[in-house]
């Protein structure tokens, strides 16, 4: 079968844009699993699979990723090992189109994951990660296509989680800019993305707790600009029946701000008590906010009340 779709298409026809072959040979390859994938095959599918991913063309570059993907899930890693120059360059030409769709960067994010897993075993190991995660970083920021931006805001949290404690102290480089992008997404008007942000932030304050008392501060306040947001959401408008779903979705993002608050606080409670502190200011500063402040700090109190009670 691989020599038959080798040899049934030009090069000009096997990656013309909505060509049909290429489609029927994703198909045929994605019926094979593990452990039918020798050396040669693995070389033969992505022979035909490399030159897709090599076009412009999200639709035709999505074929290639499906295939590339399922060689990285069935293929052994020894095999695919002996194409990582190839592949780790051929994903890098891939991210840098990848932000014109939020379901190509979305298959592109995953299988890009999927292959730094397999070329990287060792957790301490993250030199390919330094290869893509400063680009990354720049899309993200100047993405301004909420579904994309989304996007990469939840695929940021493997990122974080691989290069950031306990397994490394590498995240740390990054951390200003990483902090930057997500607070900003965290104050997002969208839903949605705001709630994306808040999992990867609390993902971030878990990986780099070391320097939380650093950016305490601006995270407290971007949490609290999050839940006066929310608290405008639940006005009533005139005229207007009250929006279950709106309601259960600033339910949602009070609930993950409070559990952010909590994380950072355990953060830093013990230099600085920065969270506790930041609330107080803002309480003293800006009466209107101080049912907000309010609220955040009874959550607090009681977690902590709750931790106090169940430890021996």
């Amino acid at each position: 079968m691989l020599s038959l779709f080798a040899s049934k298409s030009s090069k000009d026809e096997w990656v013309a844009t909505g060509a049909a072959p290429p489609r029927a040979f994703a198909w045929f390859v994605q019926q094979v699993s593990f452990p039918h994938f020798s050396s040669d095959v693995v070389g033969r599918v992505l022979a035909l699979a490399l030159p897709l991913l090599d076009q412009v063309t999200p639709a035709t570059q999505v074929v290639g990723l499906s295939l590339l993907h399922h060689l990285l899930k069935h293929g052994t890693a020894t095999d695919i090992r002996w194409y990582s120059d190839l592949l780790v360059h051929e994903m890098e030409q891939t991210l840098t189109t990848a932000a014109t769709s939020a379901s190509f960067l979305d298959a592109t994010l995953a299988c890009l994951e999927d292959l730094l897993a397999v070329l990287s075993p060792s957790k301490q190991d993250v030199t390919l990660y330094d290869r893509y995660f400063p680009s990354l970083l720049r899309q993200w920021d100047m993405s301004l296509d909420v579904a994309v931006k989304t996007v990469f805001t939840a695929h940021v949290r493997v990122w974080v989680a691989r290069l950031g404690a306990p397994h490394s102290l590498q995240l740390l480089r990054y951390l200003q800019p990483l902090v930057k992008v997500t607070l900003g997404c965290v104050e997002s008007a969208e839903r949605t993305l705001s709630l994306e942000a808040l999992k990867t932030l609390q993902a971030v304050i878990v990986a780099a707790w070391i320097r939380m008392p650093g950016h305490a501060e601006h995270i407290t306040l971007a949490i609290l600009k999050c839940l006066a947001y929310v608290k405008v959401l639940l006005l009533p408008l005139p005229n207007a029946s009250n929006d279950h779903m709106q309601t259960k979705a600033a339910e949602h993002i009070t609930a993950q701000c409070h559990a952010t608050l909590y994380l950072l606080d355990q953060a830093t409670a013990q230099e600085t008590m920065a969270v506790r502190v930041t609330l107080q200011h803002v309480t003293v500063g800006c009466p209107s906010l101080a049912p907000i402040c309010d609220s955040a700090r009874q959550y607090l109190d009681d977690k902590a009340a709750a931790a106090a009670s169940n430890s021996p």
